[in-house]
């Protein structure tokens, strides 16, 4: 293993993804909120705050400690955020449905060891497999990939 991979803070951080904490910085200020997600590098923070409903990225070197929060529990994070959790159920499209609309339309797709779907080895397509996700060189493909996911019907 690399050794930036191997900071004990930053991996003492990774206990605390998707849990409600209270995080410290350098200049006395604490804020809390759900971790979604820990950069393996910086050591930097992606905390959606609970009040406000917005990310904030907190930079690796200014975190003096993290803690999980007594004052809330999951529970109490769903109840602020119901109306985010179902919007983001309710866009999530399955790889074979994507896979079978696109075969439907007679394009050559391919699904990677990854969950990646590979479209006329020119796109990808990343979960939630929606157009958002598509990547690849050609803008001309990926605008034409992009079309047809729009244009999809949802069951």
């Amino acid at each position: 293993m690399h050794s930036i991979y191997e900071d004990e803070r930053i991996l003492k951080f990774y206990n605390h993804i998707g849990k409600v904490v209270k995080v410290t910085l350098s200049n006395k200020k604490a804020t809390t909120g759900t971790v979604c997600s820990i950069d393996p590098v910086s050591g930097s923070i992606i905390l959606l705050e609970i009040v406000s409903k917005k990310l904030q990225i907190l930079m690796g070197h200014s975190v003096v400690s993290i803690e999980d929060s007594p004052d809330l529990d999951a529970d109490d994070v769903s109840r602020v955020l119901p109306d985010q959790n179902s919007q983001r159920a309710s866009n999530i499209v399955g790889i074979d449905s994507v896979k079978n609309w696109l075969l439907k339309n007679r394009m050559v797709c391919e699904e990677s060891g990854n969950g990646i779907l590979i479209v006329g080895g020119a796109v990808s397509i990343r979960a939630p497999y929606t157009e958002e996700m598509c990547t690849g060189d050609n803008e001309l493909v990926v605008d034409r990939i992009r079309e047809l996911l729009r244009k999809m019907p949802i069951n």
